[in-house]
Formats: C-alpha cells, structure tokens, sequence
C-alpha cells in the first residue's frame, strides 16, 4: 500500500478520525469514517469542530475503526493471500 494509504489505515486502526483532501483520499465516506478537507481553510474548519465536539471525534474515530477491521484486518484480508500463494 502506498504511504498514503497507510496514513488511513493507521488512523483509522487506532480509532482516529482522518483529515484529508477528497482527491487524495476518495475512499472517506465523509463524517462517517473521516473528514474531506479540499483545502487548508476547510482543514481549519473541520479541526477545530473537532476539538469542539468530543463526541464527533469518538463517534466518526469510532465508525473508522470498525470499517478497517471489517474490511482490512489480516483476520479478513488473510483467506486473499492464502488464495494467491
């Protein structure tokens, strides 16, 4: 996975929301599992809502977490190797 792809995943495995551009990262399902951020005022604007709103980080945190265990976890992703090898 390229470098950007793990920054999702990473976060989104510790149960942090990402802060990201659309183009950059299309696969965010806006305030479900992350936020888009298209440029540095709207990436102002979504952080400090979310120093606001604790329960907004813990909720979308929360939803991005348990997409990538149910999606990218190796307990998911191990039978798709296990087929190519």
């Amino acid at each position: 996975a390229s470098d950007v792809y793990k920054r999702q995943l990473e976060s989104s495995a510790l149960g942090i929301p990402l802060v990201a551009d659309p183009a950059v990262y299309p696969e965010i399902e806006d305030r479900v599992t992350g936020f888009h951020a298209d440029g540095p005022d709207a990436a102002r604007d979504v952080l400090l809502e979310l120093v606001d709103d604790a329960a907004l980080r813990q909720r979308v945190g929360a939803a991005a977490h348990q997409h990538v265990t149910e999606h990218r976890s190796m307990a998911v992703r191990a039978p798709e190797w296990a087929a190519v090898l």
